[in-house]
């Protein structure tokens, strides 16, 4: 399998108009599949948020993964109905016998946890990122989705190396053409 780019959408507080034409116009435009996730969604906007899979799901032509609070085997059942066809388990909501219930009924592969890696720089994060990786493969997720949520300073560094060599030579290029 070679690489994919996949869009990452965050449904929580958007108007599931915005959401739509969002997913669409990724999928139009190359996306090989859609992340879709409400982890902030109450029980009663639940449905709201389950009905926005079914739009989106019919209306893509790639797949749709999808990541909320999952509560039960009958919410698994339901995105899976409703044409979800895998599942992002937030690193807070990993339920072990319900990851395991997901990949029967979704694939190992379509599986993922998300992982927040923002804490890696310290030997105790490493060792929780490890733990939390070691155990949703355990459980049954294929895969981590890594995410990254804070820039350390050397990211820091290389991005105000980049912007001040960008600024410089948008001030040569100024200097040159008003010459």
């Amino acid at each position: 399998m070679g690489k994919q780019l996949w869009a990452y959408l965050n449904a929580d507080g958007e108007f599931e108009a915005n959401v739509s034409e969002a997913i669409l116009h990724y999928a139009q435009y190359g996306a090989d599949g859609v992340y879709l996730y409400d982890y902030a969604a109450q029980e009663e906007q639940e449905e709201i948020f389950l009905q926005l899979v079914k739009d989106a799901a019919e209306q893509l032509s790639v797949p749709l993964f999808v990541g909320c609070k999952v509560h039960c085997k009958a919410q698994l059942k339901e995105l899976y109905l409703n044409g979800a066809k895998g599942i992002i388990f937030s690193e807070q909501e990993k339920d072990s016998e319900l990851i395991s219930v997901a990949a029967e009924l979704f694939g190992t592969e379509n599986i993922r946890v998300e992982v927040n890696a923002m804490y890696a720089d310290t030997k105790e994060g490493m060792h929780t990122i490890t733990e939390t990786i070691l155990q949703a493969k355990e459980a049954g997720a294929g895969g981590i989705l890594l995410k990254h949520v804070t820039i350390g300073p050397n990211i820091k560094i290389i991005l105000k190396t980049i912007l001040f060599i960008f600024l410089f030579f948008l001030a040569l290029a100024y200097t040159y053409y008003y010459r």
